[in-house]
């Protein structure tokens, strides 16, 4: 699934079933993990008591539970790393090169640590989770895995331009076709199109807020190969402003959007999710 890990330090890396991670959010009370889906959506009461017995013997097994006498308790790393997955601010990161997924990982941010959330290689329903210092040492990570510029090929674009959402995601390969004028701009959105079709990379950066019940969404999204790249970032109702791939754009967009999301932290510091309405 990956050829990526954040973190080698095997004290700091928990793998955690898919269903016993929802279990182990309801007995922390967790307000709710970004990308995250309840896998019993439906189920009956005596279903999930029975679903219970059993991830509960696969906790307490892999260590992850302790019983204390007539107590449960999460193993301490786990129950942080949990407080962190908790948090109302995530960034999600897709990456595809040559058709093939080679990352696709969760990054929940707290200022003072970032826990990465994979799918695990080897076992199927099971996630890996370990910890990075800080938000701050996630983005000198995450920098570097976004591929350098090309030293051949066309420049690309003259300049940046904007077209609308519609446009832009019926032109990616898995688009619907758009009934949308695209003379605006025809030229560049041709060549914006050409470049997707020979893009040997793909990526998505989705940086994730929760307000209430609902994660809100903002996208940065880029392609690169021979015929040149592009990065594209939603303007909301002005639409998708696409220009030139640069590595060094990218790391910027990176640096702008944690800056961002320390400044929305701040209030958490001092106060609990909870108290948000």
């Amino acid at each position: 699934m990956t050829e990526v890990a954040l973190n080698e330090n095997n004290k700091m890396i928990r793998v955690i079933g898919y269903r016993e991670l929802f279990f182990l959010m309801h007995m922390l009370e967790s307000s709710g993990i970004a990308g995250f889906a309840d896998p019993y959506r439906g189920s009956l009461k005596d279903e999930l008591e029975e679903e219970w017995g059993q991830c509960k013997q696969n906790l307490l097994e892999a260590g992850l539970l302790i019983q204390k006498e007539d107590e449960l308790e999460v193993e301490p790393i786990m129950e942080v790393f949990m407080a962190v997955m908790d948090s109302p601010y995530a960034m999600r990161i897709q990456i595809i090169r040559r058709g093939i997924s080679v990352y696709d990982g969760y990054m929940h941010m707290l200022p003072q640590m970032v826990i990465e959330r994979i799918e695990d290689e080897e076992k199927r329903d099971t996630f890996r989770i370990s910890a990075i210092a800080n938000v701050q040492s996630a983005t000198m990570f995450l920098e570097h895995v976004f591929p350098a510029d090309s030293s051949e090929g066309p420049q690309g674009f003259a300049a940046p331009f904007t077209i609308s959402e519609e446009v832009y995601d019926a032109l990616l390969p898995d688009g619907e076709e758009a009934g949308t004028d695209m003379s605006m701009n025809e030229t560049d959105t041709k060549r914006l199109k050409r470049m997707m079709d020979e893009a040997t990379e793909h990526g998505r950066l989705t940086l994730l807020e929760r307000q209430g019940q609902v994660w809100k969404q903002e996208m940065l999204t880029y392609g690169f190969g021979t015929g040149g790249g592009w990065i594209a970032k939603s303007d909301g109702e002005d639409g998708v402003q696409v220009e030139n791939y640069r590595q060094g754009k990218m790391g910027q967009a990176m640096k702008a959007f944690v800056k961002d999301l320390l400044i929305r932290m701040e209030p958490e510091n001092g106060g609990s999710d909870n108290d948000q309405h």
